[in-house]
C-alpha cells in the first residue's frame, strides 16, 4: 500500500528525523509516495500547497503538478503549510509548521585571539561559534546581518571627544549591505572585538564603557525581501590601566596593555 512520506533535504541540530513537520522557513521538503505509484495521464496525482513552493517531477497540469513526488519549499514566514494530494478520489495531506529565526541559542569560544596585538596597544577580540534558534528546524537557506548602531558610553568613553559618536559596525557578521550564512545546523562564527584603528588615546586613561544594542535583520538567500529578527548587545569595559573586557552572547575577554588574555582559548 502507498503512503504519502516526506523527507527533509537536511536534518536539525536537536531533530535529526528526516520526516519532522516542523521546518525553518525556507527549508527543501521532498514529498512523495512510497512506493512510487504506478499511475498515467490522465491519472496521475494533482499537488498543491497552501504557502510556500512546489516543484513537480513532471510538468505542471493546468490544476496543479502532476508526478509520485513533489519538492516542497517552505515559505519565508512563520506559517501552517499544507501541501495537498489527490489521487483518484482520495485526498491526502501533509501539513507542515514553518519556523522563523529567534535569535542566537548558545555560543562557544573558537578563539580569543592570544598574542594578535603588540604590548601598549588597548585591544581585545574573540571568535565564538554561534547557533541560531530554534535549533529544532534547519536554518540552511537563511542569510543574516547586523545593522550599526550608535552606543552609549560612559565615564571615559562619554568625556573623551576623541569620538563625537561611539558606533558599533559589524565586526565578523559584516554590515547590513553583506550577508552571513548559517550552515545547516544553523552556525556561523562571528568576531567580537574592540579594535581601534590608532593608539594615540587622551591620557589620562581612566574607566569606562561602552555599550550596543545590535539590530539584526535576516532573508532567505537569493530574495530581497528582508525581516527584523531579536538582536543582541555587546559591551566594552575598560578600567583605568587600559585593560579591555568585551561581552558578547553571553561569553567575554579581557586583554590589558601587557597582552595579557583571559581566557586563553587557540583554535
Amino acid at each position: 500500500m502507498c503512503q504519502l512520506k516526506s523527507h527533509t533535504w537536511h536534518p536539525a541540530l536537536t531533530d535529526t528525523n528526516r520526516e519532522r513537520l516542523q521546518v525553518g522557513v525556507g527549508e527543501e521538503v521532498d514529498v512523495y509516495f512510497d512506493p512510487p505509484l504506478g499511475m498515467s495521464f490522465p491519472e496521475e496525482p494533482l499537488w498543491w500547497a497552501s504557502a510556500g513552493g512546489l516543484e513537480g517531477e513532471l510538468s505542471p497540469t493546468l490544476l496543479g503538478l502532476s508526478g509520485s513526488a513533489v519538492k516542497f519549499t517552505a515559505p519565508s514566514n512563520a506559517a501552517t503549510a499544507n501541501v495537498h494530494v489527490i489521487v483518484r478520489n482520495i485526498s491526502l495531506d501533509k501539513t507542515f509548521t514553518v519556523l522563523e529565526p529567534s535569535g542566537y541559542e548558545r555560543a562557544e569560544y573558537y578563539s580569543t585571539h592570544t598574542g594578535d596585538f603588540l604590548p601598549g596597544r588597548i585591544a581585545a577580540l574573540m571568535s565564538l561559534n554561534l547557533w541560531m534558534a530554534p535549533t529544532s528546524v534547519s536554518l540552511y537557506r537563511v542569510d543574516f546581518s547586523e545593522v550599526g548602531s550608535n552606543g552609549v558610553a560612559d565615564r571615559y568613553f562619554a568625556n573623551t571627544n576623541f569620538f563625537s559618536t561611539w558606533h558599533h559596525y559589524p565586526n565578523g557578521i559584516n554590515d547590513d549591505s553583506k550577508w552571513t550564512a548559517l550552515d545547516e545546523l544553523n552556525r556561523f562564527t562571528d568576531d567580537a572585538g574592540f579594535i581601534p584603528k590608532t593608539d594615540r588615546w587622551p591620557t589620562p586613561w581612566a574607566s569606562g564603557s561602552l555599550n550596543f544594542d545590535i539590530p539584526v535583520i535576516w532573508k532567505i538567500r537569493g530574495d530581497n525581501q528582508t525581516f527584523l529578527m531579536k538582536g543582541w548587545n555587546q559591551s566594552i569595559n575598560m578600567d583605568k590601566d587600559g585593560k579591555i573586557m568585551v561581552t558578547k552572547f553571553g561569553k567575554f575577554v579581557t586583554r590589558d596593555i601587557f597582552n595579557v588574555v583571559n581566557p586563553i582559548v587557540n583554535p
